[in-house]
């Protein structure tokens, strides 16, 4: 199956060009994948913590293909909430996070990249059943959903300088200051 057809790699593009742009030194991912990991990989100048949740053959496959790369650090987590206490307690902040790993805790990942991250790349934001309605988002912050491919990539950021890049580069968005109650801006 063509991984460009299915969507699971319509994130790609929007990861690159803010690693490249805001020059990402470290980053973690909720989720192992072909396409975010190689990313990430190729883009990144430092470190990458990679967290699989899902299935320990996906992990041994995708950690497997991408060991030669000296700043990747994949753990497997298994469980919806456990990855999200660990990433939580962790005396670190990143560059960049990702959120593309269990479906049933995307929004606790969401919530948890807050504390770490000001830059957080979420994806399959049109999915439902991800409860992103669940997210908070903070004082200060915006959620934009980029719908220019399917499936949606969202940005959370409470950077300036990101929403004006996200704003001039990408035309097909929706703007949410508060994800919840659905306030949009135009």
């Amino acid at each position: 199956m063509d991984t460009k057809e299915s969507g699971y790699e319509s994130h790609k593009d929007i990861l690159k060009d803010l690693i490249t742009t805001f020059n990402v030194k470290s980053a973690l991912e909720f989720g192992l994948g072909y396409g975010s990991t190689k990313t990430f990989l190729d883009n990144i100048k430092g470190q990458l913590i990679s967290i699989e949740m899902d299935s320990p053959y996906w992990y041994e496959k995708v950690a497997f293909k991408f060991l030669e790369y000296d700043n990747f650090h994949p753990l497997m987590i298994p469980g919806a909430e456990r990855a999200c206490d660990f990433v939580q307690y962790l005396d670190r902040t990143f560059d960049m996070m990702l959120v593309d790993g269990c479906g049933l805790s995307r929004w606790m990942q969401c919530n948890v990249a807050t504390g770490k991250s000001n830059i957080i790349v979420c994806h399959d934001t049109e999915t439902k059943q991800y409860d992103w309605g669940k997210v908070i988002v903070p004082p200060g912050w915006i959620w934009l959903d980029i719908v220019e491919k399917d499936p949606w990539t969202a940005v959370l950021t409470n950077n300036q300088t990101v929403y004006d890049h996200i704003k001039r580069n990408y035309k097909n968005l929706e703007y949410q200051l508060n994800f919840c109650d659905k306030t949009f801006l135009r």
